[in-house]
């Protein structure tokens, strides 16, 4: 049988831990140094992402003061409006009690020529408040208190009397002269 036999000298394991220890250390600083790098590099991401949001928050928070101070000056403006839409329905509710509290003279007067006689003539009206005159003349006395009834038939009309009653001397063409007052409803 043959043996084999190792003539080469051996390098004792003191050398080769000498001659291994600065490659081993190299690469663990190595390692090291790049885990390092890698880790310094994912926290300055880190704080770049984190001022980017920081920013961005501070865009947002000045975009809502921004619009918290149109808001309030909306809500003044709206408190304003309110104000003067309150102002014009007041007037408005105003004006339209103008319209319920003014005599309608023109229903008056069409009235009173629906009721006179053909014989009747009128030469004036007066009107005060809530009641009024009229001053006119007639032909025929019989006219005048026809005229009464018919103007105490109306309901626009109360209180209605024939005041004054002249006949006029002479060859006049409307003998009778007349005031006839009354009241409103």
């Amino acid at each position: 049988m043959l043996k084999r036999l190792n003539l080469v000298p051996q390098i004792p394991l003191a050398e080769k831990i000498k001659k291994k220890t600065p490659v081993i250390l190299g690469v663990f600083i190595a390692v090291i140094c790049v885990f390092l790098f890698s880790r310094i590099q994912y926290l300055n991401y880190q704080v770049k992402k984190n001022d980017s949001e920081i920013e961005s928050m501070l865009q947002r928070v000045a975009e809502s003061e921004k619009l918290q101070e149109r808001v309030s000056s909306l809500n003044s403006v709206n408190i304003s409006k309110k104000k003067e839409y309150t102002e014009i329905l007041n007037q408005v509710s105003g004006l339209e009690n103008m319209g319920l509290e003014k005599i309608s003279y023109s229903k008056i007067l069409s009235s009173i020529s629906s009721s006179l006689p053909q014989s009747v003539k009128c030469s004036r009206m007066s009107f005060m408040e809530k009641s009024g005159i009229i001053h006119g003349s007639a032909l025929r006395y019989k006219d005048l208190p026809l005229l009464v009834r018919t103007l105490k038939k109306d309901p626009l009309f109360r209180h209605i009397e024939l005041q004054d009653l002249d006949r006029v001397e002479g060859n006049a063409p409307e003998p009778f002269t007349f005031d006839i007052a009354f009241d409103l409803q």
